[in-house]
């Protein structure tokens, strides 16, 4: 019983706050630059896929979005791949006059990397990127985006990732800060050597790279840079590259998020189990410490919480206080959250509840075999 407790809290210190001070302080004493395209150099010619599954309340605004990126208007195309729409998505793109503007319809909804499998390969460009319907990038974030492929050793860069403040809730600033979080911690990864994380919303890669997705893959943002750093390229975060993504962080809808990622997380691990080898070294280490235990924290934490009993029935029932009250602490910021949206002093609480209770439920639907779909 003491083993438990000490190992599952040597686990829990190590994966919140040990791990990230030693990838910080490897970028920032061994952290190696990349090149990047020069001033005056020809940029790459580029192919912007944009899966869309009944978008047409923004499709207008992404195309508005996609034509004022400053990129050279010979050098770029946007594949519009419908993913069996039933609303007026179709017209909406069809409307467009821009030789930019391509549009792939595809009658049945299959989900979204079905839809990756058959667009990417039609792409003309030499770069793919990868991005959402919802997201909106900023005008120089392209450019920046593509600038490290000079560098032969880089097959991957991300954009960096935010939430916009639609429907914005108290747990608004929670997210925004988790966010900002995992985007410093995959920047430092990729600082330092590659980071095996992606954005799904905004990743850019060589087509010439490209391996189709398996069918029923829910997280593809993992899986594509992770193929990329086995072969040992290199994965970047980009700062320059930003996308803000506009989806609710009302409580319910952050909750099916997080219990999705949950089960495209175990899907991950599965197909990428090869990185669980310890000979992969570094790879190895980030996949173990950034992902797997990331995701087994929940459970750890209920081992630590049960093995504390071996320190004396005091201490046991102190920790069993302590964590009846941040349940209930957890469940008072979401009420708050219902009812006062300006006024939520336990959003970050309610939030932290949230990502534990869906890793549960994300979790047991994996294993029954449930499909969670895009």
């Amino acid at each position: 019983m003491l083993a438990i407790f000490l190992i599952s809290g040597f686990v829990l210190g190590y994966t919140l706050c040990l791990y990230p001070v030693m990838i910080g302080a490897l970028a920032r004493w061994r952290g190696r630059p990349w090149m990047t395209i020069g001033p005056g150099a020809a940029l790459p010619p580029v192919s912007m896929v944009i899966p869309v599954f009944n978008e047409e309340r923004i499709l207008g605004e992404k195309i508005a979005n996609c034509l004022a990126l400053d990129y050279p208007a010979d050098r770029i195309e946007f594949i519009f791949a419908l993913d069996g729409c039933t609303d007026a998505s179709e017209s909406v793109v069809a409307a467009v006059g821009d030789p930019r503007i391509r549009c792939r319809s595809f009658p049945v909804n299959r989900g979204k990397v079905a839809v990756l499998n058959d667009a990417i390969p039609a792409a003309r460009g030499a770069l793919v990127v990868i991005s959402d319907a919802s997201g909106m990038v900023n005008p120089g974030g392209l450019r920046e985006l593509v600038a490290p492929f000079a560098d032969p050793e880089v097959g991957g860069a991300a954009g960096v990732y935010r939430v916009s403040r639609a429907d914005r809730s108290q747990l608004d600033s929670a997210e925004h800060s988790y966010h900002g979080f995992e985007m410093k911690l995959r920047g430092w990864e990729g600082l330092f050597r590659t980071t095996l994380s992606g954005t799904g919303s905004l990743f850019a890669f060589r087509k010439a790279e490209f391996e189709p997705f398996p069918a029923g893959l829910i997280n593809e943002d993992y899986v594509q840079p992770a193929r990329l750093a086995l072969r040992g390229r290199r994965v970047l975060y980009i700062p320059g590259a930003q996308l803000v993504d506009r989806l609710s962080t009302r409580p319910a809808a952050v909750f099916r998020r997080r219990v999705r990622i949950a089960y495209g997380n175990w899907q991950q691990i599965r197909y990428l189990r090869g990185l669980l080898n310890p000979a992969r070294g570094y790879l190895f280490w980030v996949f173990v410490s950034h992902k797997l235990l990331r995701m087994l924290l929940p459970f750890v934490l209920v081992l630590f919480l049960a093995s504390s009993a071996v320190l004396g029935p005091w201490v046991a029932w102190s920790v069993g206080l302590g964590a009846a009250g941040l349940v209930l602490a957890g469940a008072a910021g979401l009420w708050l959250d219902r009812h006062f949206r300006n006024f939520n002093p336990l959003s970050v609480v309610a939030l932290v509840f949230i990502n534990i209770v869906a890793v549960f439920v994300g979790t047991g639907k994996y294993i029954a075999g449930r499909k969670a779909a895009w």
